[in-house]
């Protein structure tokens, strides 16, 4: 039987891809140097798509993105009323930051539009999309000083992201093109000087590889794993009490002494670079999470948090003309802004992840979820922030529901 070609399936799917497409490469494609993309601008064409296929998926995202505003009108305000370095509300930043999460959350029902669309090829298609975008991002970085808006640590933690999809397949499928891309990234990361990305890609390597040999029939693949784990902490702890140095940079001084740092509780004099800032980020983070009830400061007032908490003189130059300034730490971004229920998003999102780990046998999908679950804590900190980081959202989606179409819901 001769199965007709629905020309009016493939013109809405081509519509939500080509709005993806432009979330991926939203830095590019702005106007001059100001918010204006034209992801931002033609998200409506998605929308409405999504109201004609999948008005319930819609209809859930109207119900949660106002419920997300009532939270956020409230921290926002509490937090202008209580903090104590005279920050006023704004309703430039609240509009504009309301608008931006409205970009990320229409971004995840893009995805999920596309796969109630069209369920049979999502997996397929989905995943060649990744990929496309994967090489446009790895000629960007061999080409990035000749061209404009190319931020590396954003492309690189995209890299990072989908690391694991073409790792298992180097291994497990023997793919010449995933072999090409593995060495392509780490290459890239070590001569880009993507220190927080690269970290990602070795605990990628080290936990995906566990993973494999414990997922393993044979049981000699067990035994393995047990040298596998003691030679990797063996070569960690001499590594990071030698004086070995990754482009200039000694490992101990951005690994050893951030996490120390961290775990006392003593921040750095100056956040003047990027390790000592990033640290900082996370210490200043958790002080004042605990000074303030674990109430979140609301949309994009983090940023305005800690221009107000780091003095100009202590601060990277080119910010002290800001009046905000990226936290580069996705994870603390959420946690600062939404309190204790950006938390509890965070720790739901870790506890689907542990219950995968512990299925006695797990499929490809599942493997790269674990693996990213358990390292997106290191990598997600290199990127500027999380407003603008469509792509990882759009990975997180996919493989949720592509571990879904398999028939496992965590």
């Amino acid at each position: 039987m001769k199965v007709r070609f629905n020309w009016k399936i493939l013109l809405e799917k081509s519509i939500l891809n080509f709005v993806l497409f432009t979330a991926f490469f939203n830095d590019w494609l702005r106007y001059k140097n100001s918010d204006i993309t034209l992801f931002r601008v033609v998200v409506i064409l998605a929308i409405l798509v999504c109201i004609k296929k999948t008005p319930k998926l819609i209809l859930n995202l109207v119900i949660f993105f106002g419920i997300f505003i009532a939270v956020n009108t409230f921290q926002s305000v509490f937090f202008m009323y209580w903090n104590p370095f005279g920050i006023s509300f704004s309703w430039y930043y609240y509009v504009k930051y309301i608008y931006f999460y409205f970009c990320i959350f229409a971004v995840i029902a893009f995805v999920f539009s596309l796969y109630y669309i069209d369920k049979k090829h999502f997996n397929k298609e989905f995943f060649l999309m990744l990929k496309t975008v994967s090489i446009i991002y790895i000629i960007a970085m061999f080409f990035g000083d000749n061209m404009k808006n190319i931020y590396v640590n954003d492309y690189g933690a995209y890299l990072v992201a989908i690391f694991p999809l073409f790792y298992y397949e180097m291994i497990k499928e023997k793919k010449k093109f995933a072999f090409a891309f593995c060495v392509l990234t780490i290459y890239l990361l070590f001569i880009r000087d993507c220190k927080l990305d690269l970290l990602g890609v070795i605990l990628e390597i080290s936990i995906l590889t566990a993973l494999l040999l414990r997922n393993s029939r044979y049981a000699l693949a067990r035994i393995f794993l047990f040298f596998f784990i003691i030679g990797f902490i063996f070569i960690c702890v001499i590594i990071l009490n030698s004086s070995i140095s990754i482009n200039g940079y000694l490992v101990q001084d951005v690994v050893k002494e951030p996490i120390k740092r961290i775990l006392e509780g003593n921040p750095y004099e100056r956040s003047g670079s990027s390790t000592s800032y990033r640290t900082n980020v996370i210490i200043y983070g958790i002080e004042w999470l605990k000074k303030n009830c674990f109430l979140g400061t609301g949309a994009g007032n983090s940023g305005r948090l800690f221009r107000a908490f780091i003095p100009d003189n202590k601060i990277i130059p080119i910010w002290i003309e800001k009046d905000l300034i990226s936290l580069h730490n996705a994870w603390m971004e959420i946690c600062l802004e939404f309190g204790i229920l950006g938390i509890i998003f965070l720790l739901l999102g870790m506890k689907k992840v542990f219950r995968l780990m512990f299925l006695p046998k797990k499929t490809k999908i599942q493997l790269i979820i674990i693996t990213i679950g358990l390292s997106v804590w290191v990598w997600v900190m290199a990127p500027a922030g999380i407003l603008s980081s469509y792509y990882l959202f759009c990975v997180f989606a996919g493989l949720y529901l592509a571990n879904k179409d398999e028939g496992v819901i965590v």
